[in-house]
């Protein structure tokens, strides 16, 4: 969904998570794209044949650094992303970052708790797919590659969900306006 989905949201907040928590690698916001999802994750069992299904792609999970000019090209491409009605490849799915487009324009962006700074460099998680120009990310080609985790994103996905079972924890994904649009 655009400018935020649900299964957007979750997947990037988990893959957020396993990169800080599990790996252990210093990560500031989390980048994916809509049309890297195949389908939808629905209510019940989930089972590792759905995951597979949503996930398809053998992507891995590396770390880009990028600059202010960088950010801002990031920041224009979700913008433009965020306005499309109704394509499947409409929005774009992020954690760790709350952007406000007002009337057309970038108004306010927060990289966890504080607001967006052009001199300084930021670390994305993201998949291999997208650093190298997929799903015209091309800007991502120049970013600094800082980490190769050689985790699959489907893997995260995976190991993620059984964390939460074995902790008795049910999905719960929410939009929270991470993406804000308004006129």
């Amino acid at each position: 969904n655009s400018p935020e989905g649900l299964l957007g949201n979750f997947i990037c907040d988990l893959t957020l998570f396993t990169t800080k928590t599990i790996l252990k690698n210093e990560v500031d916001f989390c980048i994916l794209n809509n049309g890297g999802f195949r389908t939808t994750l629905p209510k019940g069992e989930i089972t590792v044949g759905k995951i597979f299904e949503i996930m398809p792609f053998d992507n891995q999970l590396v770390i880009l650094e990028l600059d202010g000019d960088q950010m801002i090209d990031l920041l224009n491409f979700i913008k433009k992303k965020s306005i499309i009605p109704g394509s499947r490849k409409a929005g774009v799915p992020i954690s760790g970052m709350r952007i406000s487009i007002l009337g057309g324009d970038i108004s306010r962006v927060f990289i966890g708790i504080k607001e967006l700074d052009s001199t300084k460099k930021y670390k994305v998680v993201t998949t291999n797919y997208l650093a190298n120009g997929g799903d015209q990310m091309e800007f991502l080609k120049n970013a600094k590659l800082i980490t190769n985790t050689n985790v699959l994103l489907r893997d995260a996905i995976i190991e993620y969900l059984k964390m939460l079972q074995k902790q008795n924890i049910l999905i719960d994904a929410e939009l929270d306006g991470r993406i804000e649009v308004s006129e």
